[in-house]
């Protein structure tokens, strides 16, 4: 095992592979001694280690390929919960994080979710409730005129985020 130092990128077929992958240009002992080696990342994650990360560096066959990074952030996850994050500068910019409650937490935010649909079936029942109420109100009053409520929901709903 060797640690290296990430210092270039390039996603192209590495010597007789079929597909391209992630090839990493790492200073192992000096820094113009530079090796490509194969990044291997985990299962279902697509990420790319910041340029002087430090990686371990193994071999298979007569190959090398780095399958861990340190990427210098303090671990902040409770045991048993996940937390996935992007990095600029050193610092942790957007995060989800896989509660042990169950609960996904995007940003450390305090808000909550709701089901668009769901919510806004409810809120058209209110509306159309307060209209035939205001109406049937209105035929009682002489000279009162009702105009009923409309309203639109959709600036509230976000596409970004999706839920079952």
């Amino acid at each position: 095992m060797e640690i290296g130092t990430i210092k270039g990128f390039e996603v192209k077929k590495h010597r007789d592979g079929t597909r391209p992958v992630l090839l990493l240009q790492v200073a192992i002992s000096e820094d113009d001694d530079l090796q490509t080696v194969e990044w291997f990342g985990t299962f279902g994650e697509d990420s790319l280690p910041l340029l002087e990360s430090q990686v371990l560096i193994g071999m298979v066959g007569n190959s090398k390929f780095a399958f861990a990074c340190d990427d210098q952030q303090t671990p902040a996850a409770v045991e048993g919960e996940k937390n996935l994050y992007s990095l600029d500068s050193g610092s942790r910019k957007a995060r989800i994080s896989f509660k042990i409650t169950g609960e996904l937490e995007f940003n450390a935010a305090v808000e909550f979710a709701v089901k668009f649909t769901a919510l806004e079936t409810l809120l058209n029942n209110l509306i159309t409730n307060l209209n035939n109420q205001f109406t049937a109100i209105a035929a009682e009053l002489p000279g009162y005129s009702f105009t009923p409520f409309v309203v639109d929901w959709t600036p509230a709903k976000s596409l970004d985020v999706k839920l079952s």
